[in-house]
Parts: structure tokens; sequence; C-alpha cells
């Protein structure tokens, strides 16, 4: 995607940079005029206006018919995967700016930034999606001691709901175990369609996923896109729904 010209910061770290952690110190910077990224996550607001990006750890917002984007958050911290919320007041991304990968909102001015969620293991939070009534986030959380994703709901206060376990019990086996990522919300707040591989995770391979509606009120999920059944189907994998804005 090619954008109209637009600064980017780049932060150098000292060498003799804080030896115990956070915060980091910058000891100088680096400014290059840029009109074209790669490996963008984008985000359009509800009224179609505006766009947010993440390019390199930074965040910026631009007008969705071209111009100069502007910086929302940078610095040391990487911030990635920014989502609008559904009345575009906010934006929900993932930082690791407390230290460890977590979920936090910002204001689409900058303001007001906030965390979310409180882990300080090695979990990985990805694909954001905000709950149709805004008051709530739907997030994955890779837990490397299962070596799968769990789908959360995250409301902007209070703890954090299990939505799609890895583990449907306690003992079950781990052929049967589920990885849940790419959650997206229907405006009506009824459905919920994410990416669902069942079964070990080999990031050696190219894993079989497949498209999941998930009925919210009830729970009840039904696949609606697994593959073709042709030759080279089980090598089929399907991510990161979107649905359209009327929800068809």
């Amino acid at each position: 995607m090619r954008l109209a010209g637009w600064l980017i910061s780049l932060f150098v770290l000292a060498a003799d940079a804080a030896a115990d952690g956070l915060p980091l110190e910058a000891s100088r910077r680096l400014e290059r005029e840029l009109d074209a990224g790669t490996w963008l996550s984008l985000a359009t607001s509800p009224d179609g206006r505006s766009i947010a990006f993440d390019l390199l750890g930074d965040l910026y917002v631009m007008p969705a018919g071209g111009g100069r984007a502007r910086l929302l958050l940078g610095g040391l911290a990487y911030e990635a995967q920014p989502v609008f919320s559904p009345d575009g007041q906010w934006l929900a991304f993932v930082s690791d700016r407390s230290g460890s990968d977590n979920l936090w909102i910002v204001r689409a001015d900058g303001s007001g930034l906030r965390q979310l969620t409180s882990s300080d293991d090695e979990s990985v939070y990805v694909s954001p999606e905000w709950r149709a009534d805004g008051a709530a986030v739907f997030v994955s959380r890779f837990r490397p001691d299962l070596n799968s994703y769990e789908l959360l709901l995250q409301p902007l206060a209070g703890e954090p709901e299990v939505v799609v376990p890895i583990r449907a019990a306690r003992g079950e086996v781990r052929d049967g175990w589920r990885s849940a990522v790419g959650a997206s919300a229907s405006r009506d707040g009824r459905w919920l369609y994410y990416a669902r591989r069942i079964g070990r995770i080999d990031f050696d391979a190219l894993n079989r996923w497949a498209i999941v509606r998930r009925d919210l009120a009830s729970g009840a999920e039904t696949v609606v896109v697994s593959g073709f059944d042709g030759r080279g189907a089980d090598r089929e994998t399907f991510f990161r729904p979107q649905i359209s804005p009327d929800g068809r």
C-alpha cells in the first residue's frame, strides 16, 4: 500500500542502556520521510474517514482518502494491531510498553492511554476486536505452556472471561485442543467469527484452520469455511474473517 509522505522516527538505544530492563532511554533520534510500508495492520474508523495502522512498532492515523499520517503512539515500546471501537472514539491495540505483551486502549486523539490486561509472563496477545457495545474487547492469547491460543473477552474494567478455552475439559487429549484467533464481531452483537484450529500447532508446517461462527448468546458454533475437499484440501487454511458493515 502506498501512502502520501509521512514521517517516521526511529529511536536508537545507547549501548549502556539500563541493564535492569524498562524503562529504556533513547540515545539519538533518526528521522526518515516514507511513502510506503509493508506488513501493516489496517483499521478503518466506523465513519470511513480515518485509517489507523502500525509500522515498526508505532501507531499512526491518517485520512482514508490519503494525506499525511499523524503519529499516535511512538517510542521504544512495540505497538501493533490497532482496531477502532464501534463509536470511533477509541483504539484497542497490543503493546509491550509494560514490559510484557498486553492489551491496551487509547483515544483516537492519543489521550486516555490505558492498560487492560496485566500479563507479566511470556503470553502473546493477538487480533483484538471490540464487542458491539464497545464495553469489552475480544482478544486471543497465546499460552506458551499449552502451545495454543485461547480467546478472551476483556471488559474495559474487570477480569477477562475465557470465551473459547483451549481445553474443553482438564483431561482432554492434546489432539482435541482448540486454538482461536482473528475474532470479528457482528454489529448487532449476535455473532462472533474467528479462525479455529483443532489439534496441535506445528509452527514448522502449514496447519489447517477453519472459519467458525459463534452464537454469543448460546455459545453454539458452526463451521462456515473449512475447505473445498479437492486435491491438497488437507493443507487448506483460512484466517482473519472480517464481516461486512451490513453483516451479510
